[in-house]
This record gives structure tokens, sequence and C-alpha cells, in this order.
């Protein structure tokens, strides 16, 4: 059975085994960095929240033995869980105020996301867009949430630049940062990151900055005073390597750094980001620099001088 007649004949199961209260969609949802997943939603009659259900996955372990009876029986045990909001439910939240102390905001890479930006509100950063997201719940490893589209950035009548704002109280709340040694959380939570770790790296230790759930964590270098009270602590400028969406690396920089130990910095950057990541979770090519005396972050260029690209100031 290939993959569109597997889909088809779980629906069909599906239709059998649902009673009229519980509809079935099949979605094609863009995900981060232009990545579309194929998916089913399940949706109660009386729910506004419905299990978004990766089609792929359940083909990948219907290859590996699976039935479509234990697929359909899996599926219908999570239709009353809490599971990610289907994107078009979010239409029906039309009270802003319910809502204002629960959004936040992520950072994604603006060159791989051309066609997600043009349906979200985001306001520019670097290379990079600053993008907004409702919490529905973060306990744990529980993490439910929904992106903010122009649909609902509209019925709420708030602007990016209003998102920002509230996003920019409510993130360092909702995830506070968390700032340890690499080889601390290397097996918790990283375990492709020891590839940062070049053999020629010109740094005993470097230090991992994300998110206290460890997901979408790259956004802690906008929290209010985070890099400067790094850069305080080490006494120097930091160089910031984008490990993935949830968390980059940080590096107190150095004067007795060469022009070859930058340039390890930069192609280790790519060489992770083509070898060992998603495609999802790609965020940037680029290595930043945070100069402390300015409290201003840029795109590093291996130009001396502080001739950068661009640049901006910290939040």
């Amino acid at each position: 059975m290939n993959y569109e007649e597997f889909c088809a004949a779980l629906q069909e199961e599906l239709f059998n085994r649902l009673d009229t209260s519980c509809s079935i969609h099949r979605e094609r949802v863009l995900k981060n960095n232009g990545v579309v997943l194929d998916s089913l939603a399940l949706l109660r009659l009386e729910k506004h929240c419905s299990p978004v259900i990766s089609l792929e996955m359940l083909y990948e372990q219907f290859e590996k033995g699976r039935t479509l009876a234990e697929l359909c029986e899996y599926m219908i045990s999570i239709t009353d869980t809490q599971l990610p909001v289907s994107v078009t439910s979010l239409t029906s939240l039309s009270s802003f105020e319910e809502f204002r102390d629960q959004i936040t905001w992520r950072l994604i890479s603006r060159d791989k996301n051309k066609e997600l930006l043009k349906t979200i509100p985001w306001i520019p950063f670097l290379d990079l867009a600053v993008i907004f997201s409702l919490i529905i719940e973060s306990e744990g490893e529980t993490q439910i949430s929904s992106v903010v589209t122009n649909t609902v950035s509209a019925s709420w009548n708030v602007t990016a630049e209003e998102l920002f704002v509230l996003a920019k109280e409510n993130t360092p709340r909702i995830f506070p940062a968390s700032f340890r040694r690499l080889e601390t959380v290397i097996e918790e939570y990283f375990p492709g990151a020891t590839d940062f770790v070049h053999e020629d790296c010109p740094v005993p230790t470097l230090y991992v900055l994300t998110n206290d759930a460890a997901h979408n964590g790259a956004a802690c270098v906008l929290y209010p005073d985070k890099l400067k009270d790094l850069a305080d602590e080490f006494g120097s400028d930091l160089l910031i390597l984008p490990s993935s969406i949830h968390e980059v690396l940080i590096i107190a920089d150095s004067e007795n750094f060469t022009e070859p130990d930058y340039h390890v910095f930069c192609n280790t950057i790519k060489n992770v980001n083509r070898e060992s990541i998603q495609p999802e979770d790609f965020l940037s090519d680029n290595m930043y620099l945070y100069r402390r005396e300015t409290d201003n972050l840029q795109i590093f260029t291996e130009i001396p001088c502080g001739s950068s690209v661009d640049s901006a100031t910290c939040v």
C-alpha cells in the first residue's frame, strides 16, 4: 500500500469508527522553514482544540507493522486530549483580553519563511523574524501553542508592534532563560550539539542559552538585558552561534582569537546546519556579535572594526 492509498484507507477506517460528533479534516500545515506537515485533524463539535497528527508519522508506523486498526485506536484515544490547536480553530478566539498574557515570541529565519511571513504578523530582527505564539498550555514537557496569524491579530485589532510589547513582558515570565555550560546539558537536551565542538575549536568552554523548556529557546537573545548581563559577567563582547531555533551557543570574545579562529566558528555553524539538525529547526548560517559597550547585537562579519552588515539594539 503506497502513501496515498494508506491515507485514504485510514480516513475511511476512522469514518467508520467515529460517531457524528467528530469530523475528520486532512490539512497541509505550513511549518517553520517551509516544511509542510501533511496531517489529519480530528475535531469534536463541542471542542475548540483538535489533535493535529502527522500522516507521514502514521505511515512510518504502518510500514513498521502497525495495523490500520491500531493506528485508528491511537488517534481516537487522543481525540479528547489537549494537543496543539489547529490553525483554523483560533479564528473563533475573539476575546483579546483573555489571551494577552499568553502571547510570546519566537525567532525564525526570515529568508526561509517568506511564504509563512505573508500570513502572520512579524517584526524584522537582523536576518531573522520575530513571530508570535499563543501559549495554550505550558506545564513540564507539555507545551500547547499556536502561531498568531494575520486573521487572529485582525480579529483582536492588534498590530505586530503591540504583540511585540506583550511578548517582551510574557516570554521571559513563561519561559525563563537557562544559561549553562554545554557539557552539563549535552546529554539532557542536545545530543547533536557535540558537533559544534570542532577539533580545532580555540575555546575550552561553550555555553548554551535557551529557555527552561529547551523549545524555541533561541529567542532568549531578545530578553531584556540578558546579553548585557552575560557580557558584564564575562567582561567581554559575546560571540553567538545559532545552533537551532531552540538554542544558541555563547562564547566570550577574546583578544587572543585570530582570524582562523573566527573562521572555525563560522564554518562550524554552516556544517552543523547542513549535517546535524532537522530542516524545520534551522535558524541562521550567520554568527552574531554582541558588543558590550553599545548594547548592540549584529551579524558578525570577518571584517574588523565594527563594519558589520547589519545590527540591532537589544530590547
